[in-house]
């Protein structure tokens, strides 16, 4: 008799890291819509690596997608998720201020702070006076490097 093996949370994560570093976005996608119809419970992890294919391929609307999607599922978006979607932003032509600075306001909302590299990336997006203007409007403070986090 032939064992069906079922993947898991574990392996369709995997698949979909591969996907990201290989720059498959559509791939990516499909795997974690798989994932749903399979009733595989997504993590913040298989998320995270669907945002980083989705923002790697310029895809910056999907990376939203997915972080809404997160929300749906009850997943909290961290740091890394916000950052992979702003870095994104930039990289389109042109850049999209627009999502970039919904972006951070959602993290304002959440009570993330972005450390420096995110708030240059933001800066140089939605312009400095506007991100200036930004910070003050929702008080938060830029972090050093790889120290983003929750407000405490």
């Amino acid at each position: 008799r032939a064992m069906a093996i079922q993947p898991d949370n574990f392996s369709y994560t995997g698949a979909i890291n591969a996907c990201a570093k290989a720059g498959r976005a559509t791939e990516a996608l499909g795997l974690l819509e798989e994932m749903r119809r399979e009733g595989v419970p997504r993590t913040i992890m298989s998320y995270n690596c669907a945002i980083t294919a989705c923002a790697q391929s310029h895809r910056i609307e999907e990376a939203v997608g997915c972080i809404d999607g997160m929300r749906d599922d009850g997943i909290a978006p961290e740091l890394m998720t916000f950052t992979h979607a702003i870095v994104a932003c930039q990289h389109r032509s042109p850049p999209r201020a627009d999502l970039a600075e919904d972006l951070l306001r959602r993290m304002a909302a959440q009570g993330l702070h972005p450390d420096e590299r995110v708030a240059a990336v933001l800066a140089h997006v939605v312009g400095e006076d506007a991100f200036a203007r930004l910070r003050a409007e929702l008080g938060f403070e830029v972090l050093p490097r790889g120290r983003g986090t929750a407000q405490g």
